[in-house]
């Protein structure tokens, strides 16, 4: 497996310009034969600063995915939403471990203490 992470850096005047750009470079990639996963995600400190999360089967598909069209339509129109820099990374993963797991509601809900009011029996959904 093949991950690509970086950062983009973009005027942050112009995100709802920059989700536009992304969303259907996002939902085009995410159907590429060889994709795992990808995503933007904004930084929680900066409204101009983006994390890009990629993963690959191989060095063919992500050769594949930079000839796509969507990804061609993306670069072209990065000026246009004020990206100021980018920098991403690939790492080849030779081995992965799971540590964390979280199939079900109920075992989120382990992770905090359950409401003074609650038996045990609260949904995650209920309000509180």
């Amino acid at each position: 497996m093949l991950i690509i992470s970086g950062i983009i850096t973009f005027d942050p005047a112009k995100q709802a310009e920059f989700i536009a750009l992304t969303l259907p470079l996002v939902e085009a990639t995410l159907a590429e034969s060889g994709n795992i996963t990808y995503g933007f995600f904004f930084d929680g400190t900066d409204p101009g600063r983006v994390r890009a999360y990629e993963e690959w089967e191989s060095e063919d598909a992500i050769a594949s995915h930079m000839g796509t069209a969507h990804m061609g339509t993306f670069l072209e129109g990065m000026a246009s939403v004020g990206v100021t820099g980018a920098e991403l990374h690939q790492h080849v993963v030779a081995e992965s471990t799971r540590i964390m797991y979280l199939p079900c509601p109920a075992q989120v809900a382990a992770l905090r203490p359950a409401p003074a009011h609650c038996s045990g029996s609260c949904s995650l959904n209920a309000v509180e």
